[in-house]
């Protein structure tokens, strides 16, 4: 039987369409991505509301590698190229999209100061999702398609949102997990090919301006009557010091379990976890330290189980970033030897 969540969804987008002529124009504002008011079109220039901006990154990784092996260990990779679009259609109604690789994009509309709904390729939101990328088993994984999700889990869909004082809420469908692996299992870290539907929920709650926690749940059939649930709590929160070196540090932590049943043998689990402690001292120096580990598959323990550190520096220099990070992964078995000293250089335009 399919969540319920998924059989209201229609009930809600048709009260949502009713409420648009209700909606109260004084009560829009707009969020981080916008510093200026809102002000009536009909006053302004079309291009007076598009914004343009984005992030381009190119990295070296140095990784120890032996004669049979490929030589492309020690190499130049562009880890980012994003070009981002934001257009200010009407007071309630703006456009928000990487237009380059269409990493995602969206419409938001704000029925008023509390609701508001998304559509288009949205980011899922599932999880800590304010830096846009997962770290459930402790990094990013820039060098393939995520560890346990995607590294950009976005996909198209609808998202009702609902932002209160002190609790925030999604609920959401998009497409779901189809990707299958060699035996004939669900691979949630690659994109869906739209043939499937997914959805869920999460709740933030906001325990002041320095902390949060989110509990996310996540529902699709990743193939006809195969039934896949995931399970998300994440939790941040960040110390003001202002001492002489250290200004803030900022604590993340989250675990992440997925729940796959009907498969052709036996159901499993996968999970992930992560920790990060990030401190950022004075002139815009940080110090930033991630460990996690993955469980890839609660049967057995093999070389995908891992468990990852890294330890990051970071330096800031108006609208450059520059990072040195040593990343040492430790697989659960037959360990590899497959550390990476990485530098990123990277520009926020």
């Amino acid at each position: 039987m399919k969540p319920l969540l998924l059989l209201v969804f229609p009930f809600l987008f048709a009260i949502a369409l009713g409420s648009l002529s209700m909606a109260d124009e004084a009560e829009f504002s707009f969020d981080d991505l916008d510093s200026e008011p809102a002000r009536p079109v009909v006053k302004e220039r079309p291009s007076s509301h598009l914004k343009f901006f984005g992030k381009v990154s190119v990295s070296t990784e140095f990784s120890p590698y032996d004669r049979k092996e490929v030589t492309t260990n020690s190499e130049f990779k562009q880890q980012h190229f994003l070009v981002f679009l934001s257009a200010q259609t009407d007071p309630k109604t703006r456009f928000m999209g990487e237009i380059v690789s269409e990493t995602f994009y969206f419409v938001s509309h704000q029925f008023h100061s509390n609701w508001g709904l998304e559509f288009g390729k949205i980011i899922v939101p599932y999880g800590e999702t304010d830096q846009y990328h997962h770290i459930y088993g402790g990094n990013v994984n820039f060098n393939g398609s995520g560890i346990m999700y995607p590294n950009v889990w976005a996909e198209k869909g609808f998202n009702f949102k609902y932002k209160g004082s002190s609790y925030e809420g999604d609920i959401y469908m998009v497409s779901g997990v189809t990707s299958l692996n060699g035996s004939n299992e669900p691979e949630l870290n690659l994109p869906s090919d739209d043939s499937q539907q997914g959805g869920g929920l999460r709740f933030t709650y906001l325990m002041n301006h320095r902390s949060k926690m989110r509990a996310s749940y996540y529902y699709t059939e990743w193939r006809p009557n195969s039934d896949l649930h995931s399970y998300g709590l994440d939790a941040s929160y960040s110390l003001n010091l202002q001492s002489n070196w250290v200004t803030t540090v900022d604590l993340k932590a989250g675990v992440s379990l997925v729940d796959i049943l009907d498969t052709d043998t036996s159901n499993f689990q996968k999970q992930g976890d992560y920790f990060q402690a990030k401190l950022n001292g004075l002139n815009k120096k940080s110090l930033r330290l991630r460990y996690g580990t993955y469980d890839n598959d609660s049967r057995l323990v093999d070389q995908n189980d891992k468990k990852t550190w890294s330890l990051a520096y970071i330096q800031r220099v108006r609208s450059l970033r520059f990072m040195l990070e040593h990343q040492w992964n430790l697989e659960a078995e037959d360990e590899e030897d497959n550390d990476i000293l990485r530098f990123m250089a990277s520009a926020d335009f």
